[in-house]
């Protein structure tokens, strides 16, 4: 917003001036000019710039002003595009907030042994740390897109299908950053080299195993690299973890089973010598009292016939029974 009339007057002037190396205008007419344009200076100094033939470039002054018009002080530069700041001006400029930046990490993985691309940091922040190939999520950007691109860009591999495999929050308070990154992962394709095709970021690729990568002091890693692991590594030993319950409980659950099997074993063999008491028992022939009464006495009346014959009288023995006529034994 301009102080004054006089201020948009004289700004329309040095436009004007800038324009076609001449403002023959008066200050009404300048006025005028701002009022018909809406008060904008732009549009007022193009619409007088038309009516006047631009000057040819010229070191010597410009021609007079006719007069009653005040001819206005050649500027001493013309605004560039890029305004250069004084280091005061700089000093009292408002701090640029800091925004969170995404990243893109990529494990790339050897097909003919399932080892690891990592490489050592080298001219930026995490300088010296190990770290998975990588950079920055451009605009329109997918994250398979990305990823190929950087894993080409730095390595001059070439991938086979992508799949996303985690994201961290990687915040760098002693760097003043402060990232979100997606790690991709995915096989290079077989019969590459890595190549070191960007030495002013990175000292150079090697292939690792996992246990390698793990066993890592975690001042060695890239802050975004070790979240990687710490979460890898958690996954790992909680599925190691579960594997270890499961195999727990089938080994419960195959003890309990014979267990049954070995009771169930048992309860058959008491109920089949039961059964088998019992068909013994039915086999039995049941005594009746009065055939074993009428079998004692034969028994017995034998028994005192035998004694009397042998005793020669052919009588019985006292208390016993005379023996019938044509009864006796031969």
């Amino acid at each position: 917003m301009w102080a004054s009339d006089g201020a948009r007057v004289d700004a329309l002037r040095d436009k004007v001036f800038r324009l076609c190396g001449t403002s023959r205008w008066s200050t009404d007419q300048l006025r005028e000019a701002l009022q018909n344009s809406s008060n904008d200076v732009n549009k007022a100094a193009d619409a007088l710039a038309a009516k006047v033939p631009k000057m040819p470039e010229t070191d010597s002054e410009p021609p007079s002003t006719p007069p009653g018009l005040r001819t206005p002080a050649k500027p001493s530069f013309i605004m560039p595009d890029t305004v250069a700041l004084t280091p005061a001006q700089v000093v009292a400029a408002p701090p640029v907030a800091p925004v969170v930046r995404v990243g893109v990490g990529v494990v790339v993985r050897d097909p003919s042994d399932g080892k690891i691309l990592v490489g050592e940091r080298y001219g930026s922040h995490g300088a010296n740390k190990l770290a998975f190939p990588g950079g920055h999520l451009e605009m329109n950007e997918s994250w398979e897109e990305c990823a190929r691109r950087e894993v080409y860009e730095e390595t001059g591999l070439q991938l086979g299908p992508i799949t996303h495999a985690a994201t961290t929050n990687d915040p760098m308070p002693a760097e003043g950053k402060h990232y979100i990154t997606i790690f991709m992962q995915a096989d290079a394709r077989a019969g590459q080299t890595p190549v070191n095709l960007e030495p002013h970021k990175c000292k150079g690729w090697k292939w690792t195993s996992w246990e390698e990568i793990v066993a890592l002091p975690a001042d060695r890693m890239f802050i975004p690299f070790q979240h990687f692991v710490e979460i890898k590594a958690a996954e790992e030993e909680a599925k190691q973890a579960a594997e270890a319950r499961a195999v727990a409980a089938a080994e419960a659950k195959e003890a309990a089973v014979t267990a049954a099997a070995a009771d169930l074993i048992a309860a058959k063999a008491i109920e089949g010598a039961l059964a088998e008491e019992a068909v013994v028992d039915v086999a039995k022939p049941k005594a009746d009292p009065e055939v074993m009464a009428k079998a004692t006495t034969e028994i017995v009346e034998a028994a005192e016939a035998e004694v009397a014959v042998e005793a020669g009288g052919g009588a019985p023995a006292a208390g016993g029974k005379k023996k019938k006529k044509g009864k006796s034994k031969p």
